[in-house]
C-alpha cells in the first residue's frame, strides 16, 4: 500500500476545496486527516470534518487545536488522535493544560524517533 501525503497550495482553500480534495484522498483509501492549522496556515472547520467523516474511508482526525474540539468530535463519533509535541507524552495535546485522555482521544501521533 503507498501512502502519500497531498498538501495546498499556500494560501486558504474554500469549504467546497476542502471536501473535494479530502474526498479524493479518501477515495483511494483508508486515511487519517491531519489538522495542524499552525503548519498549513488554515483550520479545518468542523463542518467539513463531519462531511468527511461519513465518508467509509476517513478513520478520524489528528486534531492540534487542543481538547475541546476532540470533545466535540469524539461525543459524535469521531476518532481524534493529539500532536505528539515533539516529546512523547501519550495522548496529551500540544498547548492543551489536561491530558488527551479526559477529551476522549484515541492517542497520539508525531514523529518516530530517529525517522
Amino acid at each position: 500500500m503507498h501512502h502519500r501525503a497531498l498538501r495546498f497550495a499556500q494560501g486558504k482553500t474554500s469549504k467546497a476545496g476542502l471536501l473535494t480534495h479530502f474526498n479524493a484522498v479518501l477515495n483511494e483509501g483508508p486515511a487519517i486527516v491531519y489538522n495542524v492549522p499552525g503548519r498549513t496556515g488554515q483550520d479545518i472547520p468542523d463542518d467539513v470534518v463531519h462531511e468527511l467523516a461519513q465518508h467509509g474511508n476517513f478513520l478520524g482526525m489528528k486534531e492540534c487545536t487542543g481538547n475541546k474540539r476532540i470533545q466535540a468530535y469524539t461525543s459524535r463519533g469521531v476518532n481524534c488522535w493529539c500532536a505528539g509535541g515533539g516529546r512523547v507524552r501519550l495522548a496529551t495535546c500540544r498547548g492543551a493544560r489536561r491530558p488527551a485522555t479526559r477529551a476522549a482521544a484515541v492517542g497520539w501521533v508525531g514523529p518516530a524517533a530517529g525517522a
